[in-house]
């Protein structure tokens, strides 16, 4: 399968890419200057290498599904795979076309959600603590870890209607600990890669203003979360790919 390698390739690479290429440029307080730059490319990179990704999922599939193959590209074709929609599409064809193959296949189990959510936080502190992103924003960093924590298995891969699954759980009252669901922060990571890929900050203040900080919603307003995020999708369709590729092994 020509995309394997990339498909499985963590997004994970890219941060360890930026946090070793800024090891050169320093620590010192003359740095910070740079911050914003840095980590807004790093996230640009992410998002742009997850919709490849997604539409490199959606190539294999078709390669040898051709009924798939006429109704992702002939009949309902994707646009970006920016958008959650889309994303949760791509997911939910990864599953489709291996239960073609596979009625008993399955998707991913409480343990093995578990363990995604883990690693997800074990690779953001192993890659990041004592970065130079950390030192540049530890408070958001901070702020990320008390949100993360309360990511548990059932906001995950959650079963909907006609066997379909929600990549993420849709719940008004949040994941816990006073913070919203996963659908409203990925909603807020959306918004902000149409910001910095469109530039619609060109013509807007640096700083945002009191308002906006005083909004108990701007703790969402933060690039460690959104890598995390990012990141969690990655390793759920890793999972979920390699399934399929073990299914494969019986077509």
């Amino acid at each position: 399968m020509k995309h394997t390698d990339f498909i499985l390739s963590p997004i994970t690479s890219l941060l360890s890419e930026t946090v070793t290429a800024c090891v050169g440029v320093g620590d010192g307080m003359g740095t910070s200057t740079i911050a914003e730059h840095i980590m807004q490319s790093l996230f640009l990179r992410m998002t742009g290498f997850q919709e490849q990704k997604m539409k490199c999922i959606c190539w294999e599939l078709a390669t040898y599904d051709y009924e798939y193959r006429y109704t992702r590209f002939k009949q309902s074709p994707l646009g970006e795979c920016s958008n959650y929609r889309e994303k949760n599409l791509v997911i939910n064809d990864i599953i489709s076309c291996s239960k073609k193959i596979d009625d008993s296949y399955g998707i991913l189990d409480n343990m093995a959600k578990t363990q995604i959510i883990q690693s997800v936080l074990t690779d953001m502190d192993d890659i990041l603590v004592d970065s130079n992103l950390y030192k540049w924003q530890g408070r958001q960093y901070e702020d990320y870890k008390l949100i993360a924590k309360e990511i548990k298995h059932g906001h995950l891969l959650v079963g909907g209607k006609n066997g379909t699954v929600s990549l993420f759980q849709e719940n008004k009252n949040g994941i816990g600990g006073g913070y919203k669901d996963l659908l409203f922060i990925y909603d807020k990571v959306y918004l902000h890669r149409n910001r910095c890929a469109h530039n619609t900050l060109s013509y807007q203040d640096n700083l945002p203003t009191l308002d906006k900080l005083l909004d108990n919603d701007y703790i969402y307003e933060n690039y460690f979360l959104r890598y995390a995020i990012l990141i969690l999708i990655d390793k759920i369709v890793i999972a979920l790919y390699k399934k399929y590729l073990s299914v494969m092994e019986l077509f």
